[in-house]
């Protein structure tokens, strides 16, 4: 149940805290670094995220997320998960409402994992209302830059990709790294890549 799903959601924000059932004393801090004057075609939130107990002398982890503007939730994350391979981590709808590993209807936020990264995805209209100063409902997906994810071989993304999303096909860069770059449907420009080959020099 709701409860079930929410206890979930905080053991996967902070395990040491859930496991003592102790929800009240987790100090989750998240910090977005608005980076508007360098990406004007959109904005790019990294959110600082620390675990952290007060009765447990764990050490601290700390991670660095990207969270994209996506036209939709669902759609996006549906395409991150049949094409990229990643897993849902947890979405949230326009209520509040959340769903632990799977698609909640209305989903206005939500994130995907590939291994032990993370990705954050948001509509425009919910995170104008999280920093109105910042963006508008009405702002479009954009970034100035790259995702580059490591480990992903090119040669077993590209069968999945639609022929138009391709930027640049599979090539062996002289730095030993065999990468491909192509777009998601909301027009950020992706890298996979895999070691090939020596690095310089060899």
């Amino acid at each position: 149940g709701a409860k079930h799903d929410r206890q979930a959601w905080l053991s996967q924000l902070c395990p040491s805290q859930a496991l003592q059932a102790q929800p009240a004393i987790i100090g989750t801090a998240m910090l977005r670094l608005l980076l508007a004057a360098l990406l004007p075609a959109g904005i790019l939130s990294v959110a600082l995220v620390r675990r952290s107990s007060a009765r447990s002398t764990e050490k601290a982890s700390r991670s660095i997320i990207a969270n994209l503007i996506v036209r939709d939730v669902a759609e996006s994350m549906k395409w991150w998960t049949s094409t990229l391979g990643c897993t849902i981590g947890f979405t949230v709808d326009a209520e509040k409402g959340f769903s632990m590993g799977e698609i909640r209807p209305g989903s206005v936020f939500g994130t995907v994992k590939l291994d032990d990264a993370e990705l954050m995805m948001q509509t425009a209209k919910s995170l104008s209302a999280d920093v109105p100063a910042v963006i508008s409902p009405d702002d479009q997906p954009g970034l100035h830059g790259t995702l580059y994810l490591r480990g992903l071989d090119p040669d077993t993304i590209r069968p999945r990709l639609e022929p138009h999303l391709i930027v640049k096909e599979p090539t062996l860069e002289w730095y030993g790294m065999y990468e491909m770059y192509f777009r998601d449907p909301n027009g950020y420009v992706i890298c996979v890549g895999v070691p090939k080959g020596g690095p310089p020099g060899q």
